[in-house]
């Protein structure tokens, strides 16, 4: 009788560890379901993603702010030769949407410069009004040994442009190789919601990429 009632007690605690395991999951991978079932309703709405060290990886958010210093902004970039180098391979993570002229991908900067400031870019790296931008250095190769664009300046920009920056990514296809664009490319300014390191988000990010997000 024993052996019986002990049989019984572990099947029941069994049973109850293999609920108690469910609900775990599913408290675990709740948000994570739902991000996914709603990633294109949050894509409409005017969330944003990136993951290629641009900026902090994460999501964003379209935002009814003014193209200001400091302001994360999305823009096209023009068509021109100036651009290229974003056509390489290993610049644009595999499955990014190709929505802009010319068959560019949307881009994600920090605006550092608007009309007025004086910008210089030199080999030593990018100047706002005397001050060294952090990790501005141009690179003369990128990491596959290809050249990169060589652009100098040392000028005021004029009405109607903007330059715009990495943060803090010495690699960054920036400013620094394409100079100043116009602000007809930018297509709005986006706020960050939720940033995290490459690790850290990676899941999330790889999924979006390859649809909702740039």
């Amino acid at each position: 009788m024993s052996v019986e009632k002990s049989a019984t007690a572990r099947e029941k605690w069994r049973r109850l560890g293999k609920w108690v395991v469910f609900a775990v999951v599913g408290i675990v991978l709740s948000p994570v379901v739902a991000i996914v079932a709603f990633g294109p309703i949050a894509h409409l709405c005017g969330a944003r993603g990136t993951w290629t060290g641009s900026l902090p990886s994460g999501f964003y958010w379209k935002a009814d702010l003014p193209v200001d210093k400091g302001a994360d902004v999305m823009f096209c970039p023009p068509d021109n030769s100036m651009f290229d180098i974003v056509r390489r391979p290993g610049y644009i993570p595999p499955g990014s949407p190709m929505s802009c002229p010319g068959g560019f991908p949307v881009m994600m900067k920090q605006v550092v410069g608007l009309a007025g400031d004086h910008v210089i870019v030199s080999a030593s790296g990018v100047y706002v009004n005397g001050k060294l931008i952090p990790d501005s250095k141009p690179d003369v190769r990128d990491p596959a040994g290809r050249p990169m664009p060589h652009y100098r300046t040392d000028s005021i920009l004029k009405r109607g442009q903007v330059f715009l920056m990495s943060q803090r990514c010495p690699r960054g296809v920036d400013g620094r190789y394409f100079g100043p664009i116009n602000t007809r490319q930018i297509e709005y300014v986006v706020r960050p919601v939720w940033t995290c390191g490459r690790s850290g988000c990676s899941f999330l990010l790889s999924y979006f990429k390859k649809i909702y997000f740039w």
